[in-house]
């Protein structure tokens, strides 16, 4: 039997199909050089009901109680990248995802339909 038929070789082969999309992920939503981080508190002012969920998660107990990096004490920003230009959009929804990061779980999500 070949090594790609086997049951380890279909999880090799999806772990590296994964991380070639998440390389390309990153590549296609590469973070304008005019981008700043904004901090929690700002993106709490308007998505204050994700941010009530995301408290409740063990990620966000993590994130804000133990941080590995500086990164990820950013919160918000260290998966959705810097929020500077989305913040001055304010409510213009024509070019949000041109200027916030959206994780690749959520935008499979979205993409089919769910929120």
């Amino acid at each position: 039997m070949r090594f790609a038929a086997t049951r380890h070789g279909m999880q090799v082969a999806r772990w590296a199909l994964y991380a070639f999309a998440c390389a390309f992920a990153f590549a296609a939503h590469a973070i304008p050089p005019e981008a700043t981080y904004v901090g929690e508190k700002t993106c709490i002012k308007c998505h204050d009901v994700e941010a009530k969920h995301f408290s409740h998660t063990q990620h966000a107990k993590i994130f804000r109680e133990n941080p590995k990096n500086a990164l990820e004490a950013r919160v918000c920003e260290a998966c959705h990248g810097p929020g500077s230009l989305h913040a001055q959009r304010g409510t213009d929804r024509l070019g949000e995802f041109a200027s916030i990061t959206r994780p690749i779980k959520q935008r499979r999500r979205t993409d089919r339909g769910r929120a």
